[in-house]
């Protein structure tokens, strides 16, 4: 059990900030069973790439947004991993893939750093 106290999702948060209710978004996200949005909200279900990409033009979010505590669980986990990769290059003899590789991991390692 994950001991952050962001939840999982914000999408009912959103959906009654805008004063949709749950049909209203359902139909703007071209679903078909009211349902959805509703497991969506409760975390019961995993939104599609489609669904999820249709949350965030309806409500001008981008994701990390909208799935704060799963961006939190995650995020941890990419910084590790792009540390450790950019230690793996930076160990190779450079050309200028490994380099632009490089440059890029910086970028990602410095987005994901925690903010003190």
């Amino acid at each position: 059990m994950s001991t952050t106290p962001w939840l999982r999702n914000y999408l009912k948060k959103f959906r009654k900030r805008s004063g949709l209710s749950q049909r209203e978004l359902t139909y703007l996200l071209g679903q078909k069973h009211r349902a959805k949005v509703s497991r969506y909200e409760r975390n019961e279900r995993t939104p599609s790439l489609r669904t999820l990409i249709g949350y965030e033009t309806i409500f001008q979010l981008v994701l990390r947004d909208l799935f704060t505590g799963v961006y939190v669980e995650i995020a941890p986990g990419i910084l590790d991993r792009a540390r450790a990769l950019s230690r793996d290059l930076d160990a190779k003899a450079r050309s200028t893939t490994t380099t632009q590789k490089l440059e890029f991991l910086n970028k990602v390692i410095e987005s994901l750093r925690p903010r003190r």
